[in-house]
């Protein structure tokens, strides 16, 4: 058992090893929140009654770089690894990840703390086991967001793999309110866990006491027995209790073996003692997850910084600058007349109004032997300050590796490629931040996939969601027989097999989806029956009223047809369609009428698939044509601005053209189906409807001008 205050030597020790880099994490966070924080504190004081002007030039950047971060997705991917790990397995465990992160809201856990490491420096989550309600006895994985990462989560200082995934303990400190801790823990100490703060900006904050959980690997041993088909299973009295009934199948114990493992214990303490006593977790990793901007290791200690590190300084220096300029050019003296008291003897009220009177003449009186009046102007703000001004601007977005076009600027007449240029190499400048990103994502996955079957294996079914988001169930007791041995195995077992995890980073699923359409129809184009394959599938991926249902109802006609394969139905569909089965063994005269309704849809689709063919090669046609005025748009911007507007007139034309030619085809496509055993009244209706919205009369939705969307 580990004594309490050992706890609190380990933390004591951890923190000081990186005192220096956290407090680094408070200075850049402080500089993009709090009030003079892009200010270095002496100058900050010693200006206290001058101009101190904060020109934020840095949370622009910080906005594009998370706001790049926000529009992508890390996708995890669970793939086999061992010979007992199958496809089916992997994919209910892609489906389950996927669920775990719906419910979890993970897209906006793994954006709030990739924000906040790219202002500091360090951020993350964990992955925590809770009932799923009040009512259910059922426990549920979860992902949760740790605010304030930097002030309350400190890892073992012998760790040095940036997912931390080497560490063998970790304290997260959280405050809770006074009166909720001293219900909670009527017998604590009511002393605070240091946090480790050198300074504090906010000196009015809430009566807290910051708690502690300590997290730590424990080692257990155990005994592997390796049977006779390959399966390794842990001893203990469940596997003795089965070993003859293997037996009697003809598996044996080949060999064992004493293993050791990890498991995950937590316990919590305060400032005086512990509070709780140590519980086992079913986790065998630290389930605690960082995520570090541009982590390294230097002379064997983890560095890591966030943007504002170096960009403080030139920021700095311009917010001095352009302060200093200002107070100058605000203090400065206006140009003035200079002449002796004589010369302006009778004139005085006329040189008081010389700023607002508009007359041409100004009148003195000449004495012999002094010079006539003078107009002399003040001295000019220092050029210097304007110089360094315009530096510093420029060092900014060069040490950022972000340019004009990353930042929606467009540095004047450039062309389309120089610009797609100049964005890919600003891209470089967020590489490294989402590597680190989801090099975090991706040990999150490893912990979700060795802690789903402790949780979740001994249930019926599970709950996945499939990469269209779309909700399914997976029967966990489905079983097969092998026709080898004669057994049955299930078909999805998540207690066997070892499994790989990886992280691609790509468009958001919303993005994915008109993605998708474009890429579907452009296959359409050289292939028309992908249409008919996978109708179901480009209107699912149409977001706008009214397709869902219409997609539905595609997808029920082409399940009732045989075209989507078994493996891909649902549940309900395989149901519906042995009752449907059923009825038509009942009843011949009924499976007559669907052979020939069937005849007659195919006769139907065919038609439909050669209007649509021809149809598509004209809007291909059209679309070159576009392009190709757009081309010679843009040779001409510089030629006039009178020639490309007719261009413009020409191509707004056709867009109006491919819209109605468009809207025609869905018409004609309506009538070649229009038979009621193939196209009822209701879907007839969807049909006029949608090519009334089609129109550019009607604001189409659905269609653009380029690569135009069909249904």
């Amino acid at each position: 058992m580990v004594d309490h205050s050992d706890i609190i030597k380990q933390l004591s020790e951890a923190q000081e090893a990186e005192t220096d880099i956290r407090e680094m994490c408070r200075e850049q966070e402080l500089a993009l929140y709090a009030r003079g924080g892009q200010w270095e504190a002496s100058v900050w004081s010693r200006l206290a009654n001058r101009p101190r002007y904060t020109i934020d030039l840095m949370s622009p950047i910080r906005d594009q770089i998370c706001g790049e971060m926000g529009r992508s997705r890390f996708d995890i991917s669970v793939l086999p690894k061992s010979h007992d790990a199958n496809k089916k397995t992997a994919d209910t465990y892609n489906g389950m990840i996927r669920h775990i992160e719906q419910v979890s809201q993970a897209d906006m856990v793994y954006y709030n703390a990739g924000k906040k490491m790219v202002e500091c420096g360090i951020s993350g989550w964990r992955i925590d086991l809770g009932y799923a309600n009040d009512y259910n006895f059922d426990q549920d994985l979860t992902v949760k967001f740790i605010p304030n990462f930097k002030d309350r989560v400190w890892f073992d200082p012998a760790s040095e793999m940036q997912d931390r995934s080497d560490a063998e303990w970790c304290v997260v400190l959280t405050p809770q309110a006074k009166r909720i801790y001293e219900k909670k823990y009527p017998k604590g100490s009511g002393q605070s866990v240091s946090q480790d703060s050198l300074s504090n900006y906010y000196y009015f904050k809430a009566n807290t006491v910051i708690t502690g959980e300590f997290i730590r690997k424990k080692k257990k041993k155990k005994k592997i027995l390796l049977m006779s088909n390959g399966m390794a299973l842990e001893d203990g009295e469940d596997t003795r209790s089965i070993i003859d009934e293997l037996q009697a199948y003809g598996i044996t114990v080949l060999a064992e073996r004493n293993a050791t493992i990890d498991a995950v214990c937590i316990r919590r303490f305060d400032g005086g003692d512990w509070l709780e006593e140590e519980k086992e977790t079913i986790f065998r990793h630290i389930p605690v997850v960082p995520t570090y901007g541009n982590f390294t290791i230097i002379e064997d200690k983890p560095v890591y910084f966030g943007l504002p590190e170096k960009l403080l300084d030139p920021q700095r220096i311009t917010n001095y600058t352009l302060s200093r300029l200002t107070e100058d050019t605000s203090l400065r003296p206006k140009s003035k007349v200079w002449m002796t008291p004589e010369q302006a003897r009778g004139h005085v009220q006329s040189y008081r109004t010389l700023n607002i009177d508009h007359k041409p003449v100004a009148l003195y009186n000449h004495v012999e032997g002094q010079p006539e009046p003078g107009y002399k102007q003040p001295a000019p703000p220092d050029p210097a300050l304007v110089t360094i001004t315009d530096a510093t601007t420029q060092y900014i977005n060069k040490i950022s590796g972000l340019f004009a076009s990353n930042m929606g600027e467009n540095p004047g007449l450039q062309s389309g490629v120089a610009i797609e240029n100049q964005i890919n190499q600003g891209n470089n400048g967020m590489y490294g931040y989402f590597l680190s990103q989801r090099i975090a994502v991706t040990h999150t996955a490893r912990i979700l996939v060795e802690s789903i079957p402790e949780v979740y294996g001994e249930r019926e079914q599970v709950r996945i969601l499939g990469k269209d988001a779309k909700a399914d169930y997976v029967n966990l007791s489905e079983t097969v027989v092998d026709q080898q041995t004669g057994q049955e195995v299930k078909l999805v077992d998540l207690s066997k097999g070892f499994f790989d995890v990886v992280c691609d980073i790509g468009p958001a699923f919303q993005n994915k989806q008109q993605e998708a359409v474009d890429n579907i129809i452009e296959i359409a184009k050289v292939d028309p029956s992908i249409l008919q394959l996978g109708s179901d599938v480009l209107l699912n991926n149409i977001n706008a009223p009214g397709i869902k249902q219409i997609a539905e109802r595609k997808r029920r006609q082409m399940a009732m047809a045989g075209v989507i394969p078994g493996d891909q139905l649902t549940e309900e569909e395989k149901a519906m369609l042995q009752q449907a089965q059923g009825q038509q063994q009942a009843s011949p005269q009924d499976q007559a009428a669907m052979a020939l309704a069937q005849a007659e849809q195919k006769k139907a689709e065919a038609q439909a698939a050669d209007i649509m063919s021809k149809a598509q090669d004209r809007m291909q046609k059209n679309e070159i044509e576009m392009k190709k005025l757009a081309l010679k748009a843009d040779e001409l911007v510089v030629k006039g601005q009178e020639q490309q507007q007719k261009l413009s007139i020409e191509m707004q034309r056709r867009m109006d053209e491919h819209y109605k030619m468009v809207a025609d085809t869905l018409k004609t496509i309506k009538e070649a189906m229009g038979a009621e055993t193939v196209v009822n009244s209701a879907t007839a209706q969807a049909y006029d409807q949608q090519a009334r919205r089609l129109t550019p009369e009607g604001n189409a939705g659905l269609l653009t001008a380029e690569g135009g969307q069909s249904v």
